[in-house]
């Protein structure tokens, strides 16, 4: 392998392991946002029936 085959491929591995970080953090975010709803939607429901 030359130089330049070895910064592509370490390059490559970088963006693969960048993607892979980006990809976790934006599933936190969606549970996140979930939980969310969803305790609002339980907080409503809960407040609807304490009449």
């Amino acid at each position: 392998m030359g130089n330049q085959e070895i910064a592509r491929h370490v390059g490559t591995t970088r963006m693969t392991i960048y993607n892979i970080r980006v990809g976790h953090s934006e599933i936190g975010n969606i549970k996140l946002s979930l939980a969310a709803a969803l305790t609002q939607l339980y907080d409503q429901h809960t407040a609807n029936h304490q009449h």
